[in-house]
């Protein structure tokens, strides 16, 4: 499941398993109105770091907020974590220092 950004003035592209939830679709929608909202940055907000956490943080709190008001909290425990996991991704990519590492 993602969000591909495209170059130009060109909305990108959700790709989603038949077999998601609400939540991920969601997820990757909040992706999608990030990039309608900014003019469709396109691929060169992938190269920055500091820009795509911010991004995985809107799309997971939409996530988490969803979860904890259906009183889910191991699943907003799960999803936090998650995040995480997509920081750490990113910061080892572009060699960037983990804001959330303790």
């Amino acid at each position: 499941m993602g969000y591909s950004p495209r170059m130009g003035d060109t909305p990108g592209e959700i790709t989603i398993d038949k077999d998601a939830s609400l939540s991920a679709l969601n997820h990757e929608a909040q992706h999608f109105f990030y990039d309608k909202e900014n003019g469709w940055p396109g691929w060169m907000s992938l190269f920055d770091p500091e820009l795509r956490i911010a991004n995985e943080l809107k799309a997971y709190t939409k996530e988490i907020d969803l979860a904890k008001s259906l009183g889910q909290t191991d699943l907003a425990n799960k999803l936090w974590d998650n995040f995480l996991i997509e920081v750490e991704k990113i910061c080892d990519n572009y060699n960037f220092p983990n804001p959330y590492k303790k």
